[in-house]
């Protein structure tokens, strides 16, 4: 029997086929080698971040219960602010008092519109205002309620800002705490009962 001539470019191309597989899969074996190490490099450099203690939470339940009564026992301002950026009215200890103080001014930068007047003015800022109607240089213990008539979303941007920037200023210069109260977060009063009317003569 004759044997079959192997052909050395044969051997050749074998050799260089297994080569090419052999090498692939010691590609893809360091490959994956890294990734394991990066993520578990990660896993140690990155620890879960403990909870707070339980005393941090008794602390903020202390602190809430305190500003609670605060809020329930101190005397109480509102400030009602129209749309268009007028502090139309205050309301203190059952006494209403029609204001009507512009908070904002035209200005002739056209990118910018109107801005706030308690940024330049002093007296015009929430508290600035409150303080000269109550007769009184500071308002040390009390609440000062800003209530918008439309949700922050709906107004200028340069008075919600500036109405911000008052709550901080109404502490600083008249120590006053000062909060805003969307009309979309207080509760709608309760209906009235309707009381049957007595029936028309009524005699047996």
């Amino acid at each position: 029997m004759r044997r079959r001539a192997v052909h050395a470019g044969s051997l050749t191309s074998l050799l260089d086929v297994l080569f090419i597989i052999v090498f692939a899969s010691l590609v893809q074996s360091t490959a994956r080698g890294e990734e394991r190490r990066e993520s578990e490099s990660a896993a140690i450099a990155a620890p879960a971040m403990p909870g707070p203690p339980p005393t941090f939470a008794a602390l903020r339940q202390a602190a809430v219960a305190a500003a609670v009564q605060h809020v329930e026992t101190a005397p109480l301002v509102v400030v009602r602010v129209a749309a268009d950026g007028t502090l139309a009215e205050l309301e203190w200890a059952g006494e209403r008092r029609a204001v009507g103080v512009p908070l904002l001014e035209r200005v002739v930068d056209r990118d910018v519109g109107v801005a706030y007047l308690g940024d330049r003015a002093p007296a015009l800022r929430v508290c600035g205002v409150v303080a000269r109607e109550l007769r009184s240089v500071e308002l040390a213990g009390y609440v000062v309620v800003i209530a918008p008539a439309s949700a922050l979303v709906e107004l200028s941007v340069a008075l919600v800002a500036g109405l911000r920037r008052d709550l901080t200023r109404c502490q600083t210069e008249q120590r006053a705490m000062a909060v805003i109260v969307e009309p979309q977060a207080i509760a709608p009063a309760a209906p009235r009962p309707v009381v049957p009317a007595p029936p028309a003569g009524g005699g047996s």
